[in-house]
């Protein structure tokens, strides 16, 4: 008899460091249907989205090598990176306490 294989629940990877995961362990940035760029809370907002680590490493590399931008396919502002590295460092201070 075979045993069917279990499927983890959709995993993604990270734009940077390419680490596979369950999508509630990543950020989530969004570019809607109208072209605007937005983080992600809900894991719901409509349009084509990229994945990043909670890590100021991960979101500074992607900043530097332009990554949100190329997965994308859109120039990224520089407040959402801003944005993107304040919830880091507060997730990161948070993991410290």
């Amino acid at each position: 008899m075979v045993v069917p294989k279990k499927k983890s629940k959709n995993p993604r990877m990270c734009l940077v460091c390419r680490r596979h995961d369950v999508p509630a362990n990543f950020i989530r940035v969004v570019r809607r249907p109208d072209g605007t760029v937005v983080v992600d809370d809900s894991g719901r907002v409509n349009g084509r989205g990229a994945y990043l680590c909670p890590s100021s490493r991960c979101v500074q590399t992607a900043f530097r090598q332009k990554r949100l931008d190329k997965a994308l396919k859109v120039r990224v502002p520089e407040d959402v990176y801003l944005r993107l590295l304040e919830r880091v460092k507060g997730l990161e201070d948070s993991d410290d306490a």
